[in-house]
């Protein structure tokens, strides 16, 4: 079987997703995304995937990472209009002020250092 075997069906939507969420976030920083769709009626909007704690109300995502979000998170939204779904995904980077772990030991070890 080739590609051209292949009958995908793709449910062909005349709406989109018109807004570009940030991708980077802080530790004990507020994510605020405020959806947008090429339609000015009622939408439904909903998380498929998303980190814990994070929440959707009417087009507005909010959320706050702690330190145990550090990394990449993916989120699904899905839109439906019309009877019709529309779909966007983006991955957040969640990364912290500074290095929680491995700067101490030095900071420490300079503080009694200097003040020897």
């Amino acid at each position: 079987m080739n590609k051209s075997d292949v009958d995908l069906d793709i449910p062909v939507s005349d709406y989109e997703f018109t807004s570009t969420p940030s991708t980077q976030v802080m530790i004990e920083e507020i994510f605020s995304y405020s959806i947008t769709v090429n339609y000015v009626g009622g939408v439904e909007y909903s998380l498929v995937k998303a980190p814990s704690g994070m929440v959707i109300n009417q087009n507005e995502i909010t959320w706050m990472p702690s330190d145990s979000d550090i990394g990449q998170s993916t989120v699904i939204i899905r839109a439906i209009i019309d009877d019709q779904v529309i779909l966007q995904s983006f991955t957040i980077d969640i990364s912290a002020p500074f290095s929680l772990c491995n700067n101490l030991s030095d900071i420490n070890t300079k503080f009694i250092r200097q003040k020897n």
